[in-house]
């Protein structure tokens, strides 16, 4: 069985919904090429909320699975100190993001 992976994404900065479901359909082409699973795709719509990224790291805490694929890491955050933060969140969890391109 492969590993799982999940996909979050920031679609808040005004991207029509075609350019969404590219990044969805490119995250879904790197997990089959880098022999993962894409379990889930968690999206933050609002600039403001943090729902979607605390549901993401509910999930990883429950599943335990310890990978993450982001389109950049803009979406992460596009402030340097919030994506810090974050991605420190996510390291304290052992989980690894990954960004479209790279591994």
């Amino acid at each position: 069985m492969k590993p799982l992976v999940y996909g979050y994404t920031r679609t808040d900065q005004g991207l029509p919904d075609a350019d969404v479901a590219q990044l969805e359909i490119a995250m879904k082409f790197w997990a089959e090429q880098e022999d993962y699973c894409l379990a889930a795709v968690f999206r933050e719509r609002d600039p403001i909320s943090r729902a979607a990224f605390h549901e993401l790291i509910s999930e990883l805490m429950r599943s335990e699975v310890q990978h993450v694929i982001v389109p950049a890491l803009d979406h992460i955050s596009t402030h340097p100190m919030i994506r810090i933060t974050r991605m420190d969140e996510l390291a304290a969890l052992g989980v690894r993001v990954h960004t479209l391109g790279r591994s």
